[in-house]
């Protein structure tokens, strides 16, 4: 019996391993304006990452995210971290 139990405790928790893992991983945003588009997140929720996002096309940080930009032809990548937590969007000229 405690050995089916174990078993059973292990096929669990490796279920749920891959929707924890799936959760931590890169989401697409669906925030989109006019000239910013593609925005995603890693590690981080997508209301913090329109948030930063908002605050960033203001001039202004937020929560301790830093920005930088690489131009292109038609506009601009522009890469946020936190730690490990990053915003990433694209922004039309």
């Amino acid at each position: 019996m405690s050995k089916l139990l174990t078993t059973a405790s292990t096929v669990a928790v490796l279920a749920l391993a891959p929707a924890a893992a799936q959760s931590a991983g890169t989401r697409h945003c669906p925030y989109r304006t006019s000239n910013v588009g593609n925005v995603t997140a890693s590690k981080t929720t997508c209301a913090k990452a329109k948030k930063v996002v908002q605050a960033e096309m203001k001039g202004k940080h937020y929560g301790g995210f830093r920005c930088h930009s690489k131009a292109h032809t038609a506009g601009a990548t522009v890469t946020c971290r936190k730690g490990q937590a990053k915003v990433v969007w694209q922004i039309a000229d």
